[in-house]
């Protein structure tokens, strides 16, 4: 699924930056107005989602806004930073997905994450940085990723835009903060050991580094 929804972003990319640095006169009004759009539909319905996995789909048109937004400055600098968050992205969702494939398998409620500081400080490290990135907090990757993209779109004097990047970036934390509570959160299972497969300990560990490092 992850894999799916990246190989699309860099045909999209891809294409715009043929297509689009051509015709950018013309094009930047209405790629403008799709990346609004994007934003606030994705962030809006985030909240409206009832099953984790559905929420990261919706954050998905979230993200792709923000990608796109550094598409329509279309200099050096804000490429550079749609392909930074692209890999913020890669790192937070592909960790994340990781996670929840342990949770289904495992049938935990609130993907198990209620006591897991108590369980294991180590696994409450890695989720609550992998958290952090996918929402855009300090100091992830996710974060400077949101940062370059919004101080581009700033700079291209795209105020109205950049805004609505703030609006909807500030939705998205308060969101997942409600998540990210829930690792230091009491749970009845809170002396329970948590086993992860090595194969998923691998991606975490890897998804961990590159979202605190990139």
């Amino acid at each position: 699924n992850i894999s799916v929804k990246l190989a699309f972003l860099a045909f999209l990319f891809r294409l715009f930056i043929r297509s689009f640095l051509i015709y950018h006169p013309q094009w930047i009004k209405i790629l403008a107005f799709l990346v609004g759009i994007s934003l606030l539909y994705g962030a809006v319905k985030i909240f409206k989602e009832t099953e984790f996995k559905k929420t990261l789909n919706s954050l998905a048109i979230f993200q792709i806004g923000l990608i796109l937004m550094g598409i329509v400055p279309a200099t050096e600098q804000s490429i550079q930073a749609s392909v930074f968050f692209i890999w913020a992205y890669f790192f937070a969702n592909w960790g994340i997905y990781a996670w929840l494939i342990l949770a289904e398998k495992n049938k935990w409620e609130e993907l198990g994450l209620a006591g897991i500081f108590r369980k294991s400080k180590i696994w409450a490290v890695i989720l609550m940085v992998l958290f952090f990135s996918l929402a855009g907090l300090p100091f992830t990757a996710g974060f400077w990723g949101r940062v370059y993209l919004l101080e581009s779109g700033w700079s291209f004097r795209r105020v109205t835009l950049t805004i609505v990047g703030v609006i909807t970036s500030l939705l998205a934390i308060i969101y997942f903060w409600s998540w990210i509570k829930k690792i230091f959160t009491s749970s009845a299972y809170a002396n329970s050991h948590v086993e992860v497969p090595l194969n998923l300990k691998i991606i975490l560990f890897i998804c961990f580094l590159g979202s605190l490092f990139l």
